[in-house]
């Protein structure tokens, strides 16, 4: 199982600040889903579980390192993503555990699937 290496998106930055765009005909799957995710002060590792339908997670401030595999004994080396812009396609079934370090780290996630109760 592969996940895409990390590119990045538009990124425009001047004095107004950063825009972070992303074109949805670029996404290889319908948008069913999507959500936000922000780093804690102390910082946190998240997912810990497998994706239902295809993910594209994108970089909107700080930095995140993404492990990816079959499952939780077998994950690869981590991506890194640590430039606004900077995103990561999870595949179907992908394991997913990633490192948020502090409050400045923040994702974008598009789903391919709504969100599925595991409870």
């Amino acid at each position: 199982m592969r996940t895409s290496e990390p590119t990045s998106s538009g990124v425009f930055t001047d004095e107004r600040g950063t825009l972070i765009a992303a074109e949805l005909a670029d996404v290889p799957f319908d948008v069913a889903r999507v959500f936000v995710v922000r780093g804690p002060e102390d910082g946190a590792e998240r997912g810990n579980h497998t994706v239902n339908g295809a993910q594209l997670m994108l970089l909107l401030s700080g930095r995140i390192e993404v492990h990816t595999g079959a499952d939780a004994d077998h994950l690869g080396e981590p991506a890194v993503l640590d430039k606004p812009g900077a995103r990561i396609l999870l595949p179907d079934g992908a394991y997913i555990r990633y490192t948020m370090p502090d409050d400045d780290a923040s994702i974008l996630v598009l789903c391919e699937r709504p969100f599925v109760s595991r409870l």
